[in-house]
């Protein structure tokens, strides 16, 4: 904790013993057994034996006067101690120690490096069953643990100890008509690259004979981020039992669940001084933050807010606090300065009448935090940015119960406290959803703290993704090297990769800095993985200027030539820069999205003014019906509609 010098009890209005987490039980101790050889052990020459007895003690005589010891000398194997007295025989036994120049064993994986010294890809005659993400992720596994484990129908890699490197390179807005690729004998799972005269990809042709369909994630109907898959990998049965071992031998303070800088500023929390004394960090108007001094009583602290609609956005209108010990230590309501144009009771709970009378304002609201909660205690809350910032606060330490758990479908998705809740707590919350009433800030910060007791109580992995990632076997042949990322969004990588301690995530501003990145350190690191993203934001000025979906024929005249010529200069600048032996890998983000987001966003909209009580005949947007969900299924089909090529550079 903060300032406690020790960690407050945990203590619950629940019964703990129903909430652990359960894992496997304690493992059996390895039982090992010990034979003794028992026989003759005259040292006298032995006859040839006539009897199965005399063949048993002539075999246990042979095992007590053979010394089985070589010796490395001059880079061979020597044979030594040999008594001379030993019989001679003519039979074929395991590990004879006849012959005196015994062959060397030669790993299975070195047989292999030694019959080439190059990487190959190839293809097969007949490709089936199509290609994934989750097949890409698979191979790329096999490169980086130097061996094949698993097998594809479409392409396979040859001789992967000697892959020198493997680079991976996403492409938004690149689509496959933007290439001419034909079926090969009617296979639709292996395309043949046809170069274009008029390209302006010349060296995708150059370099790339297939190009590889890949289908994308989706999930009803919208799609799903690709690093999701690619970077997520099921764990095995050791693996999960290991990770169930952990929970229970290690154990976890308060301080272990404080988000870092990085996960605050991805979750788009207000930033203290504290953290960044720049300048640019200066203080809005009408903010405050907290202050370091010293106080008696709790150091932890659980904080939730209802807020309102004015026009300016979301306005407080009621507070409330608990120390660690559950009991409220401030609860008000707050009357904006503002007109409430939508009082939202359904979730807030508050009502015209409620706040009638009511003359406490945000400013005194602040005042009264400021003089309960040091720059050095901790706030905890569920989705605490939103509290944060409709209270115009920043405060340097914090736990957020929508990041402490996870969502199933993982990040950025994140887990509602009332789901959390029912799931962990066996506790039902805000009940007032369905009568009008809506929710109690008391109620939900009570559970929002349980479940962080719980947390600290249960260990590291309770209540998150029983899952790993394409990085926890290490990196390269010799699982010693390093693995690097290189985006301008770089959110989902810091939440996925947060316990990978083997990797390097680059946040870069644009496309032409991915490339210099990636340029200037390509010998530090054995995979890359880097994503070119202008290609979709210029499709997406482009759209805007247009108003219409993408077509390989519209747009200003010379626009999307000039992009992919853009898209072939960053990747032959790239493959410029990798060493002889490597795996380049071109992956396409999919088709247009543009149709999806417009239809999610008319589908959005109808669903929030339903929930509002809005009667479906009174409802001013677009109606949302089988003919837009319809569309928007097809849409989604098109979209996820990616590829891949695959090269190794000589």
């Amino acid at each position: 904790m903060a300032s406690d010098s020790t960690t407050p009890e945990l203590s619950l209005p629940i019964n703990c013993a129903n909430l652990s987490l359960s894992g496997p039980g304690k493992d059996g101790e390895a039982m090992s057994e010990h034979s003794e050889n028992t026989g003759n052990t005259n040292e006298s020459a032995i006859p040839v034996p006539t009897t199965s007895t005399a063949i048993v003690d002539n075999q246990n005589k042979r095992k007590s006067k053979v010394s089985k010891r070589f010796k490395k000398k001059n880079s061979e194997l020597e044979l030594e101690n040999v008594s001379a007295n030993e019989p001679t025989t003519n039979a074929k036994r395991r590990g004879s120690l006849v012959s005196n120049n015994p062959p060397a064993k030669l790993h299975k994986r070195k047989q292999m490096w030694e019959t080439t010294t190059k990487a190959a890809i190839s293809y097969f005659d007949k490709p089936r069953g199509g290609i994934n993400l989750m097949i890409l992720r698979q191979f790329i596994q096999d490169v980086l643990k130097a061996k094949p484990a698993s097998q594809n129908y479409v392409f396979k890699a040859d001789m992967y100890g000697n892959v020198k490197n493997m680079t991976v390179v996403f492409v938004s807005g690149l689509f496959q008509n933007d290439l001419n690729a034909l079926e090969i004998s009617n296979n639709e799972h292996l395309l043949q690259l046809e170069r274009d005269p008029k390209t302006s990809l010349p060296f995708l042709y150059n370099k790339f004979e297939k190009l590889i369909p890949v289908k994308l994630p989706t999930n009803r109907d919208t799609l799903v981020a690709p690093m999701s898959v690619l970077l997520k990998c099921p764990l095995s049965g050791r693996q999960k039992k290991k990770r169930m071992m952990e929970n229970k031998r290690n154990k976890l303070v308060i301080d272990d669940l404080l988000l870092t800088e990085t996960e605050m500023r991805d979750n788009n929390y207000p930033i203290h001084s504290k953290i960044n004394t720049s300048n640019e960090n200066a203080l809005p108007d009408g903010w405050k933050e907290t202050q370091s001094f010293e106080h008696d009583g709790s150091h932890t602290f659980a904080i939730d807010c209802e807020f309102c609609d004015a026009k300016s956005g979301k306005v407080l209108t009621r507070i409330s606090i608990v120390n660690f010990q559950n009991e409220v230590i401030y609860d008000t309501y707050v009357k904006p300065q503002e007109e409430i144009i939508d009082y939202k009771t359904k979730y807030s709970g508050i009502t015209e009448e409620i706040l009638e009378g009511v003359t406490t304002t945000l400013e005194e609201v602040q005042e009264k935090l400021l003089s309960l909660i040091s720059d050095s205690d901790v706030l905890i809350g569920h989705s605490l940015e939103s509290d944060l910032k409709v209270l115009r606060l920043r405060h340097p330490r914090v736990i957020d119960s929508s990041l402490v758990y996870e969502h199933h479908n993982g990040f950025p998705q994140k887990p509602g406290l009332k789901w959390l809740s029912e799931q962990f707590l066996d506790r039902k919350i805000q009940k007032g959803e369905s009568n009008g009433t809506g929710h109690s800030s008391v109620e939900d910060l009570n559970a929002c703290l349980d479940l962080i007791k719980l947390k600290l109580m249960s260990g590291p992995h309770f209540g998150r993704n029983l899952e790993g990632t394409l990085f926890d076997e290490g990196v390269g042949a010799a699982f010693e090297s390093r693995a690097r990322i290189i985006d301008t969004e770089v959110s989902l990588y810091n939440n996925i990769l947060k316990d990978s301690d083997n990797v390097d995530i680059v946040k870069v501003s644009d496309d032409d800095e991915a490339v210099s990145t990636f340029d200037a350190r390509i010998d530090d690191y054995f995979f890359n993985l880097i994503w070119l993203r202008d290609g979709r934001k210029a499709l997406k000025a482009q759209h805007e200027d247009n108003g219409e979906g993408h077509d390989e024929n519209s747009g200003k005249e010379g626009g999307r030539e000039s992009l992919l010529a853009d898209i072939n200069n960053r990747l032959l600048q790239i493959y410029a820069a990798l060493p002889s032996g490597s795996i380049f890998m071109i992956c396409s983000d999919g088709g247009d999205t543009t149709e999806i987001s417009g239809l999610q966003s008319t589908r959005r909209e109808y669903q929030k003014q339903l929930r509002s009580g809005v009667e479906p005949a009174d409802i001013t947007s677009d109606v949302w019906d089988t003919d837009k969900q319809l569309r928007l299924s097809l849409a989604v089909g098109e979209a996820r509609k990616g590829f891949a090529l695959i090269n190794v550079k000589d």
